[in-house]
């Protein structure tokens, strides 16, 4: 009886060390797997604990260029977060990471090969690994960022432009007080002291350098450069992603796509920052100029619900820009613009001004 007590005891001390060294192996793997698989959830993390307002979204061959790394640019963590995908090798420079929270990851050739498809990956990876923002604001890496020269814009608004605050944490202010679907700055492309391409090509072959502009804070626009576009939380899930329909035939046929979707869907409530120009300083050679509006339209018509088609707005598009001169038709004159802009802080809503008026020619 003794022994078989001694056994049983025996017995529940080797099953004790077994549950222990079992709850042991647990808690060892558990912690492993608690450890980030890539180096890039770390800043995932870092990320996910802020409250910041702004999520920028960059694509860029390795680290980000210094110049975007500078305070007035991207490198001040008190405004926004910084979402990078490296899509030719992993950036290994620790002042890529010193001063913004990043998510910084490398991205296969398979999935990063064209510049839409690496747009559409940063969309999907913050809306499944990161918290929500107000505004996501993608950007390309060649960028800088300036004041609009004075002639363009309103005395009183050439005063309001604080010197002592970059021109860029002045668009994010103006995104949160105005609250637009979309917004974009005004763009020039060959050199820093040329006019914004977006106001030259308004107005073609009667374009006055001279000319005082006289423009407020905040225009209506259809054409926008995507260099850099603003999209808020409200919109950016009816906008993205983009189409790769035409990514290897027309890169400009993604652009005219993404461009046209947002003015039928948020004609009223997308605007131009005026008081700032990005400069776009390098151009790579792609297909481009081969995909027609008329294509485009007809594509964005097949994503609307049907009891929308029949309105005016598309056959308006349609014959405006079957034109010779569309550039007169997509980049809206904001001196005299065809529409005005909804109310600041409208609440945001896919086609809710999609009905245009008898006045209207877009």
């Amino acid at each position: 009886m003794e022994s078989t007590r001694k056994c049983a005891c025996k017995n529940k001390r080797i099953l004790a060390i077994i549950i222990v060294i079992i709850i042991f192996v647990n808690i060892l793997a558990s912690l492993h797997f608690k450890q980030p698989l890539r180096y890039e959830q770390q800043y995932q993390n870092r990320i996910n604990q802020s409250r910041k307002q702004f999520l920028y979204l960059v694509q860029t061959e390795e680290c980000l260029p210094d110049d975007l790394l500078q305070k007035p640019v991207l490198g001040d963590a008190y405004t926004a977060d910084v979402l990078v995908l490296s899509f030719k090798g992993e950036c290994q420079l620790e002042n890529n990471t010193k001063h913004v929270m990043y998510s910084l990851y490398t991205y296969s050739q398979d999935n990063g090969s064209t510049w839409e498809s690496g747009r559409n990956y940063l969309y999907t990876y913050a809306k499944e690994y990161l918290r929500p923002y107000t505004y996501y604001i993608f950007m390309d890496d060649d960028l800088d960022f300036l004041v609009t020269k004075s002639k363009f814009l309103q005395d009183e608004l050439v005063q309001q432009v604080k010197t002592n605050v970059p021109i860029l944490r002045q668009f994010e202010d103006f995104l949160l007080r105005s609250k637009p679907a979309l917004s974009a700055p005004f763009r020039i492309n060959y050199s820093p002291t040329d006019d914004p391409y977006d106001i030259r090509e308004c107005c073609l072959g009667n374009y006055n350098f001279d000319a005082l502009w006289n423009l407020p804070e905040r225009v209506p626009m259809i054409r926008f450069d995507e260099c850099f576009i603003a999209i808020h939380k409200d919109a950016i899930d009816y906008m993205m992603p983009m189409i790769r329909k035409y990514e290897h035939t027309d890169l400009w046929g993604s652009c005219k796509h993404f461009h046209m979707k947002a003015y039928f869907m948020f004609r009223r409530q997308m605007s131009r920052f005026t008081p700032m120009t990005v400069y776009n300083k390098r151009h790579k050679t792609n297909p481009q100029d081969t995909v027609t509006y008329a294509d485009v339209i007809s594509n964005i018509l097949l994503e609307t619900p049907n009891e929308l088609r029949a309105k005016p707005i598309f056959l308006n598009a349609k014959r405006g820009l079957a034109k010779k001169y569309v550039q007169t038709y997509i980049m809206v004159d904001p001196r005299k613009p065809p529409f005005q802009l909804a109310p600041i802080k409208d609440p945001i809503a896919p086609w809710k001004y999609i009905d245009i008026s008898e006045n209207e020619s877009r």
